[in-house]
């Protein structure tokens, strides 16, 4: 019996083993997967686990096996793949440290980590030690990230004996499993079949050069894992490389194999994702991706609706999430069941959040569109883009400076924020970047080249594509599309859009809008269909100028600072139909950045003039002006700490100031001006 010194461990068994096998289905009932209701997560008299511990506690092991050896008999796999996107998918979008995760998938980077964006694989393999052939066949090296058994078991301990009591551990592996001698084996790359065995000699020395549950559960026997994932993607087809070997199916034995309650280890809570239920395999797509992992990876990253009300991802969540696609998906594609099974004690799935962080009430599209002013999801900090070759960071409580991100001897424009990622993204003309900031530890974390001199960007509400707009060279500027789902990489570019210059993105991500230049007196406002990345139509004779784009937050209207006249324009998005404010050349009808309220009923303008504009969007009046003093450069609208009340920011750069004040006063009475 294996014993813990705490009699109270929490284990969150996700592990991401995208494993095939289990072949042999025996006759027992399959494990039953309890409903995901409230009041589900606590029994035995347990304190339910609701939360996860912080970033600097979360490790991770992912393996995954892309090819075994030629005296293996087991057949190719695409599990390196896999691993590399879960590993990814861990560090993008689950607050886990890049250097808190090993990958052992073959690959060829610095100290087994997933690959930066940016870094190169060369320059990375030069500091790994030299790979030997492996004993299992041809093409198989013993380097330090291929998934053998002594680099799994070297690795599980390395990584537990670092944790603190209150460490959360992720274990993934991708590769072949089956019961063998009576216990439920995962199969490292370096497995030898010995057809000259017997049968029951065979399924024992396949056990020995295997990692098993118990082997598995020794290891976690410690005092330093207190929650572990575990996820088995399994069953993939054929196990082995006979053409007349059957389809390897889940038995219910292989799948409470990894269960640690039933080896001992004390736990307050558990949890096991398997990739199929019993009698049926798992399978991969035409890409040769497993419909499982590909799943789990696209609930994480936004691209299935697996993100609640909140903006956060819970366990709940995920798993309805990836049950229902991988469900319908195979179905579709195979015409035959698979079935993920879901196992879990002592936590409560919908409270627990894996990925993403609340965004409260009072948020907008603001986020998402490019602006030199930038609040915080939790209102706690405004980021100011300072033309002085600065990030000035404010605490909102306060009204202070609280930090300086240097970018000099760059010169920062504007800005967008992955809430997602906890990352803020900014233009930098001066160096043809965007810089990538961590918003957690606010340093920089790396540049993405661009075209020349980028003006603006735009980030989908999925946080999988970045869009910036590179100006010049007139008259032919483009947009860089770089692609945020596995690595910041450029993805394409987008042409034919004059010199493009304010971005804006529509509240579903479907649709953005651009402003240009380079079009004589026309100067068309393009509208950008984000499935496809190209210009679907635009609306011309704006002549906007050096400006920004103002949303609401239901998408309904648009709001454009135009230069010949100086006039505001309201472009309502669902018709088309365009209106102007006020009167030509009025400095109290012209704005060049604009921020709406919570609520979508007002929109603030700044920087045509030295005036700030409230404008009534319901009327798309002008119903007050209060004179700043200078012209703003940058608005964001938000709610104060702790309460409920609009508090509006406004960067005032020939003073070196933020303004800021209360939306209550000005917004009391609509009076016009």
């Amino acid at each position: 019996m294996i014993t813990s010194r705490h009699a109270r461990r929490t284990l969150l068994l996700l592990a991401a083993a995208a494993l095939a096998a289990n072949s042999a289905s025996s006759g027992g009932a399959p494990p039953t997967a309890p409903a995901i209701k409230p009041g589900d997560g606590a029994r035995e008299g347990k304190v339910a686990v609701r939360q996860l511990p912080p970033p600097a506690d979360r490790w991770a092991l992912v393996a995954g096996i892309g090819k075994y050896g030629a005296k293996s008999n087991l057949s190719e796999l695409h599990g390196d793949l896999d691993a590399t996107s879960f590993a990814t998918t861990l560090e993008e979008h689950a607050g886990f440290r890049n250097d808190h995760i090993v990958l052992l998938a073959g690959q060829d980077t610095r100290n087994c980590r997933p690959l930066l964006p940016g870094e190169i694989k060369a320059g990375a393999a030069a500091s790994q030690p030299r790979a030997r052939p492996l004993a299992g066949g041809r093409g198989l090296t013993s380097s330090p990230c291929e998934p053998t058994r002594q680099h799994l078991v070297n690795e599980l301990r390395q990584i537990t004996s670092k944790m603190t009591q209150d460490g959360l551990f992720v274990f993934f592996f991708s590769g072949h499993g089956q019961r063998m001698a009576g216990e439920s084996v995962l199969f490292p790359s370096d497995v030898v079949y010995r057809p000259a065995l017997d049968d029951a000699a065979r399924e024992l020395d396949l056990k020995h050069q295997g990692l098993s549950g118990r082997d598995f559960a020794d290891v976690m026997n410690t005092d330093h894992a207190r929650q572990v994932f575990i996820f088995l993607d399994a069953c993939r087809g054929q196990l082995t490389t006979e053409r007349a070997a059957p389809e390897s199916n889940a038995s219910a034995e292989f799948s409470k194999g990894f269960d640690l309650k039933n080896f001992g280890v004390a736990v307050d809570a558990s949890m096991t994702f398997y990739s199929s239920g019993q009698g049926s395999a798992s399978y991969e797509d035409g890409e040769g991706r497993s419909y499982f992992t590909s799943e789990l990876t696209q609930a994480f990253d936004g691209r299935r609706d697996a993100y609640g009300p909140r903006n956060v991802l819970t366990l709940a969540g995920l798993v309805k999430s990836v049950k229902d696609n991988v469900e319908s998906r195979v179905e579709l594609d195979k015409g035959v069941p698979q079935k993920p099974e879901f196992h879990y004690d002592g936590l409560v799935p919908e409270q627990l959040v894996l990925a993403g962080r609340e965004v409260p009430s009072g948020s907008h599209p603001d986020l998402l569109s490019g602006s030199a002013v930038l609040m915080t999801p939790d209102a706690t900090r405004v980021y100011v883009a300072n033309s002085r070759g600065v990030l000035n960071v404010f605490d909102t409580a306060t009204g202070q400076p609280q930090q300086i991100i240097d970018l000099r001897p760059g010169t920062p424009g504007r800005m967008v924020m992955a809430v997602r990622r906890n990352r803020i993204y900014v233009t930098d003309p001066a160096s043809r970047t965007v810089v990538v900031i961590d918003a957690a530890s606010q340093r920089v974390l790396w540049r993405l080249p661009t075209g020349v001199y980028p003006e603006d960007l735009a980030l989908t509400p999925d946080e999988t594509k970045l869009y910036v707009a590179n100006q010049q060279p007139a008259p032919v500027g483009s947009i860089s599309v770089f692609d945020l789902g596995e690595s910041d990489k450029l993805r394409t570019s987008i042409t034919g859009v004059n010199c493009p210059e304010g971005l804006a993105m529509a509240p579903d991500g479907a649709l953005m809008y651009v402003e240009s230049q380079c079009g004589f007196a026309d100067d068309p406002l393009f509208v950008v269909d984000t499935r496809v990345d190209r210009v679907d139509h635009s609306f011309s004779g704006f002549a906007v100028g050096t400006t920004a784009l103002g949303m609401l937050p239901n998408g309904e209207k648009l709001y454009i600072g135009t230069g010949e006249p100086e006039r505001t324009r309201v472009l309502i998005t669902a018709t088309g139909d365009v209106k102007a404010l006020g009167r030509p050349g009025d400095p109290k009808a012209y704005a060049r950045y604009f921020a709406a309220t919570p609520d979508g009923k007002y929109v603030l303008g700044v920087g045509g003039s030295r005036y700030l504009l409230v404008i009534n969007a319901i009327t798309d009046e002008v119903v007050r002006v209060k004179d700043l003093g200078s012209p703003g450069a940058g608005i964001v609208i938000g709610t104060a700490p702790g309460t409920t009340r609009a508090v509006c920011y406004v960067w005032l750069p020939e003073e070196n100031r933020l303004f800021f004040t209360a939306l209550d006063g000005i917004l009391s009475a609509d009076t016009e001006h």
